[in-house]
């Protein structure tokens, strides 16, 4: 039915871009011989969260209030792409209720989560 592509089906193919997107990021940036995590956490009565991740080279302090803006690259991708990734990546979530939320530590890797409300999981 219209109801469920709409409900159901266009957020899940949102948020597998958004994962895909994270994925090729946790693969371009990371370290030789680095690892990358793809997981998940569904807790009764919380938002459900996917993860992805890496050992890479981190995301700086500074870059991360604004690594989601449009044309905004970090240093490490001055050369690549045109900038738009993550901030279509993040208007596609927040179109649909999801959230995103970036830990990074430089050298050390970064962790992107994919927060979908509970009211869209426990329907």
């Amino acid at each position: 039915s219209p109801a469920f592509v709409h409900e159901f089906i266009v957020p899940c193919v949102a948020l597998l871009c958004g994962n895909a997107l994270f994925i090729v990021y946790a693969i371009r940036y990371n370290k030789e011989k680095g690892s990358i995590v793809i997981s998940d956490q569904y807790i009764p009565g919380q938002n459900y969260k996917l993860f992805v991740k890496d050992t890479g080279l981190g995301i700086r302090e500074e870059e991360i209030a604004s690594i989601f803006n449009r044309f905004k690259k970090s240093l490490h991708a001055a050369s690549e792409g045109y900038g738009l990734g993550l901030s279509i990546v993040k208007s596609i979530a927040l179109f649909h209720g999801f959230e995103i939320i970036l830990h990074s530590d430089l050298r050390i890797g970064t962790v992107f989560c994919i927060s979908i409300p509970i009211e869209m999981v426990e329907k």
